[in-house]
């Protein structure tokens, strides 16, 4: 599949993700956009820290609880909303930032927030 059409079933997925009804669909729509973004770093031959990744391979992977799923994704949009800011790849901070920024839009509109405490560990407050 080459890039442009990586790219837009990925934007397309993204902008989906604030139609969510219930945490499940949540879930649904931000595996398919986590999915979509680890073949675009791969497309473009770029690289991910090992926290991110190690996240996101948790996500997709362990065996939790609804409300763990979640938590987790907040500690992903938290190392995710750094590591747009510090990557050297281009067009891998775009679709950082996207995802971040759409993620935020959920927070906004959904009443998700997704935030670091001071111990470093990950809250989700609904």
């Amino acid at each position: 599949m080459n890039i442009e059409k990586l790219e837009k079933l990925y934007f397309t997925a993204v902008y989906e993700i604030e139609n969510a009804d219930d945490a499940n669909d949540l879930l649904k729509r931000v595996s398919k956009s986590l999915f979509l973004l680890l073949r675009l770093i791969y497309a473009r031959k770029a690289e991910i820290s090992r926290s991110l990744g190690r996240e996101i391979t948790r996500f997709f992977y362990e065996e939790e609880k609804v409300e763990d799923k979640v938590q987790r994704i907040s500690k992903i949009v938290s190392l995710m909303r750094y590591e747009a800011v510090t990557t050297n790849f281009p067009y891998i901070d775009f679709y950082m930032q996207n995802f971040v920024s759409e993620m935020d839009r959920l927070m906004m509109t959904k009443g998700y927030k997704f935030f670091l405490t001071s111990d470093r560990k990950t809250k989700t407050i609904q």
